[in-house]
C-alpha cells in the first residue's frame, strides 16, 4: 500500500485514471459528503471483511476515510487479501478541497 496525498488523487481524477474510490468510513460520516463516484464500505461494519475480500482485486483502489488512520487499516488489509494497487489517501477527507457530493 502506498500513502497518496489529496493533490496527487486530484491529478489522477483529472487524467481519468481507472480508480476505485473506497470509503470506509460510517453511513452518519458519508451524509456529511464524499468525494463523487466513490463507494461507501463501513470498515467498522460486521460485514467489512466479507464486502472486501468479494472486490475485484485486479483493479486499482484509493481508500479514503475522515483523517487516514481507518483507510490505512482498511488497505492494509486489503494488500494482505491479494490486493496489489492499494492507495491510502494521507489526511483523509479532513484534507480533501475537492468536489464533494452530499447525500
Amino acid at each position: 500500500m502506498e500513502n497518496i496525498n489529496q493533490s496527487q488523487l486530484q491529478e489522477w481524477l483529472k487524467e481519468g485514471k481507472d480508480l476505485v474510490l473506497l470509503d470506509v468510513r460510517s453511513e452518519g460520516e458519508v451524509m456529511e459528503g464524499m468525494i463523487t463516484g466513490a463507494i461507501n464500505m463501513n470498515m467498522m461494519s460486521p460485514d467489512f471483511v466479507q464486502e472486501a475480500k468479494a472486490l475485484d482485486a485486479s483493479k486499482e483502489y484509493v481508500v479514503i476515510c475522515r483523517s487516514g488512520n481507518r483507510s490505512a487499516s482498511a488497505g492494509s488489509f486489503l494488500t494482505s487479501n491479494g490486493f496489489s494497487n492499494v492507495y491510502n489517501l494521507v489526511g483523509g477527507m479532513m484534507a480533501w478541497n475537492g468536489e464533494v457530493k452530499v447525500s
